[in-house]
C-alpha cells in the first residue's frame, strides 16, 4: 500500500509541475473560431452571402489554454465583422485582420478565409400561394367528390427581395393520385421557390374526397336564351331538356335539375328562325356527357310585335 501511495503522490506532483509549466510556456496553434456578424440594420439581411461558419486562425498563448481549446472544445474566441457602416444593395469584400478577433490569446495570422464576400439586402415578407403538385391519375372508375386542395392555401415566405422569382409560388411534394381512396387528409412537404427563402411552415394538409363514378340523366333542365339585344325578344323550343352527366355516385344522387342549366347564345342574330346549339352550365364536379336535344329552335323578333311565341326566359 505504501508503494502505491508513493506512486500516486509522484503522479500528482508530476501533473502539478506539468500544469505549471504548460501555463507559463508559450506556444502557437491553428484553431477555428466561430464567425459572428453585428451591426446589421433592422429590416436587412445577409442571407445568400457565402459566409463560413468559422475562420481558421493562428493563436499564440499558453500551452495549457491552447490544449483546452483543442481537446476540451473550449472556444478560444470569435471573429466579429461589423456591418453598421456598410451600404446595402451591392456586394463588397471584407478583409479579415487580427483586429477582428476577440480572444484572450494573441492572434498572429488569419489563415482561411482571409476575405469575405458579403451583400446586404432588404428583407421582405410575402404570402405566396401553395401550388399542389400531383403525379399519376385516379384509379379507373373513380372521380373526385372533393378535388384535392392544400390547407393553408398560402404561406408566409421571408428573405432577400432579389431571390423572389416572378409569379413566385410554393410547391408541394408530389401527391400520388393513384393511391387516393375515400375521403381524408395527407401531409405533404413544402418546397421553397429558392433555397435562400424561409417559409413560416414546412408542411401542409391536403384535403380530398374520392368515390366511384356513375352516370345519370337529369330530366327537365331549364333552357335560357343569353345575349338578347335591346329591342328584340327570343323564343326557344324546347324550353326543358334532358342532360346526361358523369360524376361521383354520392353526389349524383342529390343532383337536381335546378343545379343545371342550358344556355343558348342569341346575341347578334337578326329577326327570324334559327337552329342553335346549347351549352350546359353544371357544377365543376360533374362531366357533361350528352344533351337531348342538342340543338334548339330559336325565333328572334322585335319586342312587342307578338311575332315570337313560346318565349323562354332570357338574359
Amino acid at each position: 500500500m505504501s508503494r502505491l501511495g508513493l506512486k500516486l503522490g509522484c503522479l500528482a506532483v508530476a501533473i502539478v509541475i506539468w500544469i505549471q509549466m504548460a501555463s507559463t510556456a508559450t506556444s502557437e496553434q491553428a484553431a477555428r473560431l466561430p464567425l459572428r456578424v453585428e451591426g446589421l440594420r433592422e429590416g436587412s439581411t445577409i442571407v445568400g452571402s457565402p459566409l463560413p461558419r468559422d475562420v481558421q486562425v493562428r493563436l499564440r498563448g499558453s500551452k495549457l489554454r491552447l490544449l483546452a481549446n483543442r481537446w476540451l472544445q473550449r472556444s478560444a474566441g470569435e471573429i466579429v465583422v461589423d456591418l453598421s457602416e456598410r451600404p446595402a444593395g451591392r456586394p463588397f469584400t471584407v478583409t479579415l485582420t487580427p483586429a477582428d478577433v476577440r480572444s484572450e490569446l494573441a492572434v498572429t495570422e488569419i489563415i482561411d478565409p482571409q476575405r469575405l464576400a458579403i451583400r446586404i439586402d432588404g428583407q421582405v415578407e410575402r404570402f405566396l400561394a401553395v401550388s399542389l403538385s400531383t403525379v399519376g391519375s385516379l384509379s379507373a372508375g373513380y372521380g373526385y367528390l372533393v378535388p384535392p386542395r392544400a390547407e393553408p392555401e398560402s404561406v408566409l415566405v421571408t428573405g432577400p427581395a432579389r431571390y423572389f422569382p416572378d409569379h413566385a409560388q410554393v410547391r408541394t411534394a408530389p401527391l400520388e393520385l393513384t393511391h387516393l381512396e375515400g375521403s381524408g387528409r395527407r401531409t405533404l412537404r413544402l418546397l421553397p421557390p429558392e433555397s435562400h427563402l424561409r417559409m413560416s411552415t414546412h408542411e401542409v394538409q391536403v384535403v380530398y374526397g374520392v368515390g366511384l363514378l356513375a352516370e345519370r340523366t337529369v330530366v327537365g333542365v331549364p333552357v335560357r336564351a343569353t345575349g338578347v339585344e335591346a329591342g328584340l325578344e327570343a323564343g326557344l323550343s324546347p324550353q326543358h331538356v334532358d342532360v346526361t352527366v358523369r360524376g361521383v355516385a354520392d353526389s349524383l344522387r342529390v343532383l337536381t335539375a335546378a343545379r343545371l342549366g342550358v344556355a343558348v347564345a342569341v346575341g347578334g342574330l337578326a329577326p327570324g328562325l334559327h337552329l342553335l346549339p346549347g351549352e350546359v352550365v353544371a357544377p365543376p364536379w360533374v362531366t357533361v356527357i350528352g344533351l337531348a336535344p342538342a340543338q334548339f329552335r330559336v325565333v328572334v323578333g322585335v319586342a312587342g310585335e307578338g311575332a315570337v311565341s313560346g318565349g323562354a326566359p332570357h338574359d
